[in-house]
């Protein structure tokens, strides 16, 4: 577990290799120097926050910049970790503990149209992922210590209080029976997007969409279509060792050496390929990066309606960008040295709907 949550947090500060720094006044020609965290905002844009100097970027659907933030606030300074947005709001996650709390981290909420901190809090254990609501933030929080259960998935409000937290250990259970994990693994993964005013779950470990209990709803589970599933592939043994050294490889310190010195000192457990790579929405169209089986890459993008609850198309996905962001008929993906670029998308309806082919292979 604990290699787990390494992993997903040193995944946020990828190094964007030797690109030298260009105009940010279009997301298309800028070039970062050094490792930033980027996500979508919403509404089809990109933030990303610049780790060396925390200055936070925002540009719209269009590319153009609207907003930039210098990074010297003092209420801003830490190890910086992952970005949530939704608009023209951040909630920005440090890794580092506040002073006299070993087991919480760091947050803050920005306004990027004035550039000011208009809250700060602590967060319980280790915050993964999040999503931004309407009136706050939905969050997955690991467990403190990590081996001691399941993560947290709930929501805050604008100052950090809790609102609601979702009773998902029965999902979880019958999850990780699906997956057949090996002894000492769990699916505590997920991808958080929110659509309208609900909130919608990916696991990691296989692909399906949650929506958890809400306004008066009880827990959904949707499946895609039998030729679209995909289950997370487990590795052990040399082949886990080299994929985790390799993916150790690609860090910034100290997370590189972190793993590093626990694969030398023999304490690696299992780890699998998650099934579901990356995960946007806008408006009520969800995509999804699905990966595959066979050769491990993120290779297959899914669109769906989420109001009709349906696939409208499913169509190859390059295997060496990452999606960022979701707009209207197009998505922002990020490639290898950190540039940032559109990647159309095929004209869809919501009366569209995928339909598996009569000579589908079996699903991976």
């Amino acid at each position: 577990m604990v290699q787990l949550l390494t992993l997903a947090v040193a995944a946020a500060a990828l190094a964007c290799g030797n690109a030298t720094d260009g105009s940010p006044q279009r997301l298309e020609a800028w070039r970062p120097l050094s490792a930033a965290s980027v996500t979508g905002d919403g509404e089809g844009g990109v933030v990303a926050r610049v780790n060396a100097t925390g200055e936070l970027l925002h540009w719209g659907m269009d590319g153009r910049l609207r907003h930039r933030c210098p990074g010297g606030d003092p209420l801003l300074q830490g190890e910086r970790g992952p970005v949530v947005a939704r608009g023209t709001k951040v909630l920005a996650l440090f890794l580092n503990h506040p002073a006299g709390d070993e087991e919480a981290r760091q947050a803050a909420v920005v306004d990027l149209r004035k550039c000011r901190v208009t809250a700060t809090f602590s967060l319980p254990g280790l915050t993964l992922q999040g999503a931004g609501l309407d009136s706050g933030w939905a969050l997955v929080t690991g467990p403190n210590p990590p081996a001691a259960g399941s993560p947290r998935v709930w929501v805050v409000d604008e100052r950090g209080r809790e609102v609601l937290t979702f009773d998902l250990e029965e999902a979880m259970s019958t999850l990780a029976e699906k997956v057949d994990l090996p002894p000492g693994t769990s699916p505590r993964g997920f991808f958080l997007v929110a659509a309208g005013k609900e909130l919608w779950l990916l696991p990691h470990a296989r692909y399906e969409l949650w929506r958890p209990p809400q306004r008066g709803k009880p827990l959904r589970v949707v499946n895609p279509p039998p030729c679209l599933t995909a289950t997370a592939r487990i590795l052990t043994g040399e082949e886990n060792v080299a994929y985790v050294t390799a993916f150790a490889s690609k860090l910034s310190e100290p997370h590189r050496s972190a793993i590093l010195e626990g694969i030398a000192r023999g304490g690696l457990k299992p780890s699998f390929r998650a099934a579901v790579t990356a995960a946007s929405t806008y408006r009520d169209t969800l995509a999804v990066v699905v990966r595959s089986p066979a050769t491990g890459a993120g290779d297959r993008l899914d669109l769906w309606d989420l109001t009709s609850e349906r696939v409208l198309a499913s169509l190859p996905f390059p295997a060496d960008v990452t999606l960022v962001s979701l707009g209207e008929g197009f998505a922002w993906v990020r490639d290898g040295e950190g540039r940032i670029g559109r990647w159309p998308l095929p004209e869809v309806s919501p009366a569209d709907e995928f339909r598996c082919p009569d000579n589908a292979p079996p699903p991976g």
